[in-house]
């Protein structure tokens, strides 16, 4: 499972996705992969695909046809893939995206 957390103009959410492809959008779309909705004028429409890996890393898609995903490693252009290990950083227009691996709670013991 992978924990999301997503920083926008001074305000924080963070998501928690379990399995499969997830994208990164301004606006929604019907049908496809779920879609986390971002409101940030420099984002795109359709902005990124995540998609986790059998190995640990995740692929990382630029769905814009403008847009860079800036990341510690460089940019991710329009149009372009990248596989990426965990923990990263991506900047997607002002907004920054940290994607790592969720911890699982332990069950608590009673006593």
């Amino acid at each position: 499972m992978l924990s999301i957390t997503i920083t926008s103009r001074g305000e924080t959410q963070v998501l928690h996705h379990a399995v499969g492809i997830l994208e990164f959008g301004r606006v929604p779309r019907e049908g496809g992969p779920p879609r986390c909705l971002l409101s940030d004028a420099y984002v795109s429409k359709d902005h990124l695909r995540l998609e986790p890996l059998t190995d640990g890393r995740v692929r990382l898609e630029n769905l814009s046809t403008r847009g860079p995903i800036r990341h510690p490693l460089g940019e991710i252009g329009p149009g372009e893939s990248a596989s990426v290990t965990l923990p990263t950083q991506l900047l997607l227009g002002e907004s920054r995206v940290v994607i790592e691996f969720a911890i699982p709670e332990e069950p608590m013991e009673d006593g």
